[in-house]
């Protein structure tokens, strides 16, 4: 039998790699510049942590990360949510209650375009960013949701450039980890 440790991709990039536990925090299983960036400083790179299983095999792919898949979206909902009930010209309370639903709606428009993945992610972020600079100069007390979105933006921003400057270093990670 036949143990590989990793395939490579043809760019150099991992795909896949078994019985190395330290992969599971790679950059490269990561979706967003800041996760990619935590998870860069993250990286243990002298003791990795200890396999509880006789063989693990990983996927080496940007959207491996459990926590990104649901805090991202949560984010954009909750975040559609308050954008929803501030607009709603109804009380605090049944606004809120409305917004739920409205929100769960909203959120799919990007999806109706039928453009992919791709085109549908930076539609929503672009929309969400559109909403945003909308509400973070009103009067109410959602400007602090919205200047707070502008910040995650900016970060993620920020950890794209850094991300950018470290990408040797990341390759190289991966390399040592699959090998």
């Amino acid at each position: 039998m036949v143990h590989v440790r990793a395939v490579l991709l043809g760019d150099g990039g991992v795909n896949v790699i078994r019985d190395r536990p330290a992969a599971r925090y790679l950059p490269s299983r990561h979706h967003f510049a800041l996760a990619r960036l935590i998870a860069f400083i993250r990286f243990p790179r002298h003791n990795a942590p200890p396999m509880h299983v006789d063989q693990l095999l990983l996927v080496i792919d940007r959207d491996q990360s459990a926590w990104e898949n649901f805090v991202v979206p949560a984010w954009f909902f909750l975040t559609t949510v308050c954008y929803l009930a501030a607009a709603l010209p109804l009380p605090a309370a049944l606004a809120a209650v409305a917004a739920i639903p409205l929100a769960a709606l909203v959120v799919q428009v990007p999806l109706a375009t039928g453009f992919g993945a791709k085109v549908n992610g930076a539609l929503a972020i672009f929309l969400l960013f559109v909403a945003s600079s909308y509400f973070a100069v009103s009067e109410s007390p959602v400007r602090f949701v919205a200047w707070f979105c502008h910040a995650v933006m900016i970060l993620n921003a920020v950890a794209w450039l850094v991300m950018l400057i470290l990408h040797d270093d990341v390759r190289e990670l991966e390399r040592k980890c699959a090998s």
